[in-house]
């Protein structure tokens, strides 16, 4: 996720990371999170949100379609935003493990805890400098590059490019493309697919069937604010969610 040339708002910043990103494969490599690594890159995205003090309408789509990708309430984003914008959330002061580690794998020196100043309960002089704890914007920035890592590692487009095929015509459903469109036409036709059912459909319009189904799925958040397609092997239709985006 490369940023563009220029400062970027926390609202930029959360857009960017959340809404511009294509969901090819993001399926399976959201299944390979713990629950503890959802909730830490869900407090992540609504702290950066929140950051300037206001979250839009916007953001609230945005976080709540995240929350649904990751497998959290999204009914959890209101009170999420509220927290940090009222300050419910506190930074952390520690290193928080988003990743378990493994050999060889690149690591963030934490500082060890500061030790207690005698003055910390004393009020502060509102003529002298702020003094900032070194110890804790370092634990925050190496939280933060830790959750940033793993948010890359999953966002990340690892499928090849499909092979270039003649451009297939016809009506487009949901703002999706004419391929992407015709298998939608297809798929909703039964309830239930085989997994080898679904890669031959994929392979006649030059499809990847990873890909295709983060597609329809991304189409059916944005129409219906529900997937489409769920399951591996077998895949199955919400008869529901097709209507409402054929509509």
């Amino acid at each position: 996720m490369t940023p563009p040339p220029g400062p970027q708002t926390p609202d930029e910043s959360t857009t960017r990371t959340t809404s511009s990103v294509k969901l090819t494969g993001l399926t399976k490599r959201l299944a390979a999170l713990d629950q503890a690594q959802r909730e830490n890159i869900g407090d992540f995205l609504t702290t950066v949100a929140a950051t300037d003090g206001h979250v839009s309408p916007e953001e609230i789509k945005i976080l709540t379609r995240v929350f649904k990708l990751l497998g959290l309430d999204p009914a959890s984003v209101y009170s999420r935003v509220h927290a940090a914008t009222t300050g419910g959330i506190t930074a952390a002061v520690a290193p928080v493990t988003v990743r378990a580690s493994s050999p060889g794998a690149h690591a963030y020196a934490i500082p060890p805890a500061p030790a207690a100043r005698p003055d910390a309960g004393a009020p502060r002089d509102p003529a002298a400098p702020v003094q900032l704890d070194a110890a804790t914007v370092a634990a925050k920035l190496a939280e933060t590059s830790a959750v940033t890592a793993l948010l890359g590692s999953i966002f990340t487009d690892e499928e090849p490019a499909p092979p270039s095929l003649p451009a297939t015509t016809g009506p487009s459903i949901a703002g999706l493309d004419a391929a992407h469109s015709t298998l939608l036409t297809v798929l909703v036709g039964r309830g239930s697919w085989a997994r080898a059912e679904l890669e031959a459909e994929c392979a006649g319009l030059g499809l990847l069937p990873d890909g295709a189904v983060d597609t329809l799925n991304e189409a059916a958040y944005e129409r219906v604010g529900d997937p489409l397609v769920d399951g591996e092997d077998p895949i199955t239709i919400d008869p529901a969610v097709a209507q409402e985006m054929q509509a």
